[in-house]
């Protein structure tokens, strides 16, 4: 089983170019806090790395923002949330605009749904990156004609290692724990959504959607903050917050109202 997923992992290139040397690099340097070479506190700068570039730069900006266009904001604000997004490792942002919306929010838990553990748990976890739905400019062209975002876009691995580069000249655990560690964490939360997010008999179910998806609260929905209320966004995918019942939390919610532009904010379930 080892085999045959390792050979899977090795085909893919933001696998094989992003998200392996993530894991490689992060590992190690947390071999170096047990060997005492760096303190054990870099360990919570991957968490603090994790809030700016997997929460705010991918799901509020890369989810939120340019897959279900949920709000506007400033163009400046844009570039940096988009910039922190790319960050993550987990694809560029054409990328995003083409898969998630059109295919999983369409075709949730169908064949045609590209991560759904109705294939496997393994295929929701990880491997199904191996054969992603191909470009469709119809689903990405505001983002194709954007430039910021096309750059973004096609010089993606680039602006990731060099932004590694410089983080580990200006000091190395930098580019180690807040860096690759944040994106090592973003991987595993989307990874845990993907799978448990959307298998019965996990997490609660408050809404009807025609789908598998789950809430799963509790601690992981706080370490989260909010993205483990799934089945909520899957009732109302277009809509900028996910709280729907008293005691929800969603702390995207409050930055999202913060940086949108004014009546901006969409409240709809599309």
């Amino acid at each position: 089983m080892l085999t045959s997923l390792l050979q899977k992992i090795s085909i893919n290139k933001n696998l094989r170019t992003i998200t392996i040397p993530q894991h490689v690099i992060f590992i190690s340097g947390i071999v170096m806090v047990l060997l005492d070479m760096t303190s054990a506190w870099w360990l919570l700068a991957a968490y603090v790395g994790w809030f700016f570039i997997g929460f705010i730069g991918f799901n509020i900006f890369y989810h939120r923002y340019i897959s279900h266009s949920a709000f506007r904001t400033h163009k400046i604000l844009e570039i940096v949330g988009v910039y922190l997004g790319l960050l993550a490792g987990r694809g560029s942002p054409v990328w995003m605009a083409n898969i998630h919306t059109p295919y999983h929010h369409r075709y949730s838990d169908t064949d045609l749904d590209p991560h759904t553990p109705t294939k496997g748990f393994w295929h929701a976890y990880l491997t199904w990156q191996n054969n992603p739905p191909k470009l469709n400019p119809m689903f990405c062209r505001k983002m194709l004609r954007d430039p910021v975002m096309k750059f973004m876009s096609d010089h993606y691995y680039k602006i990731f290692w060099i932004t590694f580069v410089l983080l580990f000249v200006i000091k190395w655990e930098l580019a180690v724990f807040f860096f690759m560690g944040a994106g090592v964490l973003q991987t595993h939360s989307e990874a845990i959504i993907a799978t448990f997010g959307h298998t019965p008999n996990y997490g609660t179910r408050e809404h009807e959607t025609g789908d598998n998806s789950r809430n799963l609260r509790g601690i992981f929905n706080w370490i989260t903050l909010g993205s483990g209320l799934h089945n909520n966004h899957h009732a109302r995918p277009g809509h900028y917050s996910y709280e729907t019942h008293p005691g929800d939390f969603d702390f995207a919610r409050r930055i999202i109202e913060l940086i949108a532009k004014p009546g901006s904010l969409r409240t709809g379930t599309d």
